[in-house]
């Protein structure tokens, strides 16, 4: 197996450990932060929201947005992702 070297830098290892944490996210349940189009959490089905309920706030910072650079946990996603399992 080959890798591009640039695989072994430092921003790029950072940058894949946080898309790991992202796709993370989805293995707990979590959707993209974008899914509700409601911002009060009432469903939607003319998104990728189809069925998703928001829980907690939204946060244009959460890990489980698009293009923030470079993609980071944030405190909102840890609270979040509790409340979600308190719930259950």
């Amino acid at each position: 197996m080959f890798v591009y070297s640039y695989a072994f830098s430092r921003e790029w290892m950072l940058y894949m450990w946080n898309v790991f944490i992202h796709e993370l996210g989805h293995v707990l349940g979590l959707r993209h932060e974008f899914a509700i189009g409601d911002v009060r959490g009432e469903m939607t089905t003319d998104r990728e929201g189809d069925k998703a309920v928001r829980i907690d706030a939204p946060d244009p910072n959460s890990v489980m947005n698009y293009r923030n650079e470079p993609p980071q946990l944030q405190q909102s996603d840890i609270d979040s992702t509790r409340k979600f399992y308190s719930m259950t």
